[in-house]
């Protein structure tokens, strides 16, 4: 990957907590080359999918380590560890217990049977914020 290049990766990745605490996807693959939203920030985060009783990181944000906070990496952005939340602030977005509000074309309510992933990127003005 050339220097200027910047990747940010975003999306669904249906990986419930079952299979990342038997396989561990998150903790034993994508680890090793990026950050991932919910081990960086999100500490009030219970998850973004609820299923069968549990809650799992089905949807995550990964960014290169160089965009981490007090990074010494060649990125000129960094992502904010405290920006990052699943954004449920849309009464539409949650159903009663809770939990995602799926799409219910009849009533008209709801949106999705899971959360999006929310963080905020910076250029850092010269001195880095430290977490």
């Amino acid at each position: 990957m050339a220097a200027d290049v910047l990747p940010i990766v975003g999306g669904d990745f249906n990986i419930s907590s079952d299979e990342d605490n038997r396989l561990g996807y998150y903790q034993n693959i994508l680890r090793k080359k990026w950050l991932i939203t919910h081990e960086i920030g999100c500490k009030n985060c219970e998850g973004t999918e609820f299923y069968r009783g549990s809650w799992s990181f089905f949807d995550a944000l990964l960014f290169p380590p160089s965009m981490q906070e007090g990074s010494m990496g060649r990125a000129s952005w960094r992502v904010d560890p405290t920006s990052i939340r699943t954004p449920t602030d849309r009464l539409i977005q949650v159903s009663r217990n809770l939990t995602p509000a799926r799409f219910d074309e009849d009533q008209p309510t709801g949106v999705s049977d899971h959360y999006p992933m929310y963080a905020e990127i910076y250029q850092p003005d010269g001195t880095l914020k430290t977490p």
